[in-house]
């Protein structure tokens, strides 16, 4: 294992500044500092190793978070060593990072095997792009409980052709939407003095189908529920609101990737409408793009 000194917080001031409003800053330190670690333990290299499929994110040239996946046989991904990934494969060509994700780009990455409810990030920048893969430096890595994860069908990806692209939700982006029972969420800080808290994340949000609701062609909301406190996704979103969103159709291999800003509603919500939320998040659609299989 890397030699590992212990940092001040694991967290950047907007995951700290949530984190105060329920109380937790110094309980959460105490636990951060045990868990967010800037290498794989053996348990996260042999988990990333026997995985068909990682949800990666990044941005484009204007500076937009996007959500995507990378997949590949069963050890399409492997570890250098506990602080590099090394990933065979790369986006597709309709894919809004295909062009986006190269040498110096930050990533934020989740893996989840969805039979055994396991899931885990990592966080880091990509230091080598060739012609079938990438390298990934860690800059940290993390497990997350289990809640909200729901099993899927199995999946098998062809390369894509567009359906639509546009700056609003079609028809069919909306009934995508509407069944879904997870989505992936990109977000993340830049110009961040302390290089250990910048970069990009990706997080994994589950529900029952309807728990992200539409409320027009160009506005989403769905309810954050309670979690670890760790607040990575909503702390990014504090300094930086840029998002992005990402659904997958397991049937139908279809995938719907989304770009926009977000506002975090703390209260003047109807809470029985929303059961079980502790906030609401709003995500103001800037650009969307619904791609198929060609097979």
């Amino acid at each position: 294992m890397a030699d590992f000194i212990q940092p001040e917080t694991a967290f950047h001031a907007g995951e700290r500044s949530l984190q105060a409003k329920l109380g937790k800053v110094d309980m959460l330190d105490v636990v951060g500092k045990r868990v967010l670690r800037p290498f794989m333990t053996e348990q996260l290299q042999d988990f990333f190793a026997d995985l068909d499929m990682i949800m990666i994110s990044g941005r484009d040239d204007e500076g937009r978070p996007w959500a995507t996946f990378l997949t590949g046989p069963k050890g399409f991904m492997k570890t250098g060593d506990d602080r590099k990934l090394l990933i065979d494969a790369l986006p597709d060509r309709y894919d809004p990072l295909f062009d986006h994700l190269q040498a110096g780009t930050e990533v934020g990455m989740i893996g989840i095997q969805f039979d055994t409810r396991r899931r885990n990030r990592i966080n880091g920048v990509i230091t080598k792009r060739h012609e079938s893969g990438l390298v990934i430096d860690i800059k940290q890595a993390f497990g997350n409980c289990p809640k909200y994860i729901y099993q899927q069908p199995n999946y098998s990806h062809q390369n894509d052709h567009i359906l639509h692209q546009q700056p609003i939700l079609s028809a069919d982006m909306t009934t995508m939407i509407a069944n879904a029972n997870v989505f992936f969420m990109a977000s993340g800080i830049t110009d961040n003095p302390d290089e250990r808290t910048s970069g990009m994340d990706m997080s994994h949000r589950g529900g029952e189908p309807g728990f992200i609701k539409v409320i027009d062609d160009k506005t989403l909301i769905f309810p954050d529920y309670k979690g670890n406190s760790f607040f990575q996704t909503l702390g990014n979103l504090t300094i930086d609101p840029r998002v992005g969103l990402f659904f997958i159709d397991f049937d139908q291999d279809i995938r719907l990737h989304i770009t926009g800003t977000a506002d975090i509603l703390f209260d003047g919500y109807d809470e029985k409408a929303w059961p079980d939320a502790e906030r609401l998040v709003k995500i103001n659609i800037q650009d969307a793009r619904l791609l198929k299989s060609e097979g």
